[in-house]
Order: structure tokens, then C-alpha cells, then sequence
């Protein structure tokens, strides 16, 4: 005789798992047998997100009570291997039967196909008539899709910023710490925005979800979002108006030089460090690049700032030499140095000379920026008060 009970306390929890997990098998297989499986595959989302969930648990208990079972030859009669050969069984059909539904497209790991099956049954291609797309964006973007929950907070974080109002005569409404924590959320933002896109994109073939959806998206969100395509609606609206407000404002301090859409965050970052401290450094660009941006922005402000700054000839000297070694063929380069360059030409100006003064001796001007900028500093050095 043996004592069963035992075999489950040698599993550790591990027999609970599989008790849960065959009772889930079993309701997809049901499912994928089932000639409108994509239909029961939709409406047992949260089901099959469960298993997709639990499969790295189930895989590593099925592995060990098969391995106790050989190494401690259990018998067949016992309850606990039969459980965990039914569970393995049942394994195999379900992996056979999504073969079958992902053709040629079916990764290697049941993880993997679990996965793409959720894709294909909940967002998988289909024609969606007008009167059905908003009904459809609720399937295809479910309450439980991760990639949500990402979008929540990256939308909440952008909306916090984003609604100050930004005045020209005024410091920038941004504090650096809490751009900081934005640098930190973009990527993953907008990573699970694109995601979510792609899946609205996916799901209907005449693309009518996804431009009404865009649509919708220019247009402010007045409540909390409270299911998924208003979670993506509210994350679309305020990084286009972020990305809309930091390229003004990049447009407004660091013109010539022309920032890309992943370059505007790291540079307004800066920018409102630098409002609070002159040594504030720009972080994340090659050397020269982030040379020739502080240059136009030291630039801007010289215009913009009052008071004394001791060190803001060193600072422009050292950005310009650095701009200078690396991007003499760079277009944001040649406009910068073409500022300068009339910069210089009107920073000494003067009334027109009296009819008996000699005209001064026009001194040349350097082709380097580096020379430009102290040029530059001579002359307004040498100009009269």
C-alpha cells in the first residue's frame, strides 16, 4: 500500500498548480476544438491570460513531479502521477491544436504560441462595419492587456506636466526632477503605445478603427479614461501635445539646430536644469552634439537673462571647440556657425561716423567657431560702454 497524500506533500504546492492548471487545459481545448474558437477565445480573454501567466509555474511543477515520479518509481495508481501525466497529456493536444490555428507562424515554446493565439483570437484580422468599431477596440484592447497599465501612468505623468500653461516672458512651468522621472517612463510609453496601435491596426482590415480612433485622439480627453482605447486616446493626446509644446520650445532657445522628436525631452530637461544652475550639463548626446546645442542655447540666453555670469565665456569657448572638432560638415553645425558668424558683425555696432573719421580697419573674421566666439568676446571686451 501506498499513501498518495504524501506524494502530494513531497510536491510542495506544486499538485494544487496542477489540479488549476487541468481544469484550464481543458477549457481550451474545448475552446480550440470549437468552430467559432476565435468567438469563446474573446469572451474567456481573462482565461487565457491566466494561463499565459501561470505557464512558467506550470512548466517548472510538471517537470518536477515527473522527475520525483522516475526517480522515486511512484506507482500508476497514485493519483498525483496521474494527475501530472493528464496535465502533460493535455499539454501536448492543446500545443498540437495551436499548431494547427498559427500555421506557419507558431513559435517554438508554448509560452510563445499561448501568447500569439491571444493575438490572433482577441485582435486577430477581421472586417469590422462602422457601427461595430468602438465595440470591437473594447475587445481588442481588454482591461487586462499589460501593455495598459503602462499606458495609464505614462498618460497620467504626461497629462500632469504637459496641462501648464508655458508663457514666453516666464521660466519654463517644468521642474528638472520631474522630467527626469518622465526620461524614464518614455520608452516603455512609448513602447506600449505602439504596441496597442499595432493591435488596433491589426484587428480590422479596413483600418476604420484605427482612423477613428486617431480621430478622436486631437481632441482633449474631458474624463478619466475607464477602459483600454480611452486609456490609448488620453496616452496619444498628451505625448502629441508634449512633443508639440517641447519642440516650441526648443524652437524658441535653441534655434538653428533642428532637434529630433527623441531629442526634445533630454534637451528641455536640460533647459529647465539649467534655469536653476549655470553648471547644469546636457547628458546623452555625443560630445559634439551636445556641444552645439548648450552653444545655441547660451546664445539665446545672453539675450534673455540678466545679471552677471562670470563663467560664460569659458563655457561658449569650450562648447565651440568641442562642436568644432567633429561636425565642421554637420547642417545644424553650418547654421549655428552662420549666427555667430552674423552675431559677430552686429555685436560692436555703432552710430554712423562723423564725415571727417578715418574708417576703421576691418579686422578679419575666424573661420572656426571656437575663433568666432573669441572674436566674439574682444569686441564686445573692446566696445565702449
Amino acid at each position: 500500500m501506498f499513501d498518495d497524500a504524501s506524494y502530494r506533500v513531497r510536491l510542495e504546492g506544486r499538485a494544487e498548480l496542477l489540479d488549476v492548471t487541468l481544469l484550464r487545459y481543458r477549457a481550451l481545448k474545448d475552446m480550440l476544438g470549437a468552430f467559432t474558437w476565435r468567438r469563446r477565445l474573446r469572451r474567456n480573454g481573462p482565461l487565457l491570460r491566466e494561463v499565459i501567466a501561470m505557464q512558467p509555474r506550470v512548466d517548472e511543477a510538471l517537470g518536477v513531479a515527473l522527475k520525483k515520479a522516475r526517480a522515486e518509481a511512484w506507482p500508476k495508481e497514485s493519483a498525483t502521477l496521474q494527475l501530472a501525466q493528464a496535465v502533460d497529456d493535455l499539454k501536448n493536444v492543446v500545443w498540437r491544436q495551436m499548431g494547427k490555428k498559427l500555421k506557419a507562424t507558431a513559435h517554438p515554446t508554448f509560452s510563445q504560441r499561448l501568447a500569439q493565439l491571444e493575438r490572433l483570437a482577441v485582435a486577430g484580422p477581421r472586417r469590422v462595419y462602422p457601427g461595430e468599431r468602438w465595440k470591437v477596440s473594447l475587445e481588442a484592447l481588454p482591461a487586462w492587456l499589460p501593455e495598459l497599465e503602462t499606458l495609464r501612468g505614462f498618460g497620467e505623468a504626461l497629462e500632469e506636466l504637459f496641462k501648464r500653461p508655458t508663457l514666453e516672458s516666464q521660466k519654463l512651468p517644468y521642474q528638472a526632477d520631474e522630467l527626469e522621472r518622465l526620461r524614464a517612463q518614455w520608452a516603455d510609453g512609448d513602447k506600449a503605445l505602439f504596441s496597442v496601435w499595432e493591435r488596433v491596426t491589426l484587428v480590422d482590415t479596413t483600418r476604420g478603427i484605427e482612423r477613428s480612433l486617431r480621430k478622436r485622439a486631437r481632441r482633449a480627453p474631458m474624463k478619466a479614461p475607464r477602459n483600454g482605447p480611452e486609456l490609448l486616446l488620453r496616452a496619444e493626446f498628451w505625448r502629441t501635445l508634449a512633443l508639440a509644446k517641447m519642440r516650441e520650445i526648443a524652437n524658441e532657445r535653441v534655434a538653428p539646430v533642428q532637434l529630433t522628436d527623441a531629442e526634445l525631452l533630454p534637451v528641455v530637461t536640460w533647459l529647465a536644469a539649467r534655469e536653476q544652475s549655470d553648471l547644469a550639463r546636457l547628458s546623452g548626446f555625443e560630445p559634439a552634439r551636445a556641444a552645439v546645442i548648450q552653444l545655441s542655447a547660451e546664445l539665446w540666453l545672453t539675450v534673455h537673462r540678466t545679471g552677471r555670469d562670470p563663467s560664460f565665456w569659458e563655457r561658449l569657448y569650450d562648447q565651440a571647440s568641442a562642436a568644432d572638432q567633429s561636425l565642421s560638415a554637420d547642417a545644424d553645425f553650418g547654421r549655428l556657425r552662420d549666427n555667430v558668424r552674423l552675431f559677430l558683425a552686429v555685436a560692436t555696432g555703432r552710430p554712423s561716423r562723423r564725415p571727417l573719421e578715418r574708417p576703421k580697419r576691418l579686422r578679419p573674421v575666424p573661420s572656426t567657431l571656437a575663433g568666432m566666439v573669441a572674436e566674439l568676446r574682444a569686441r564686445v571686451l573692446e566696445s565702449p560702454l
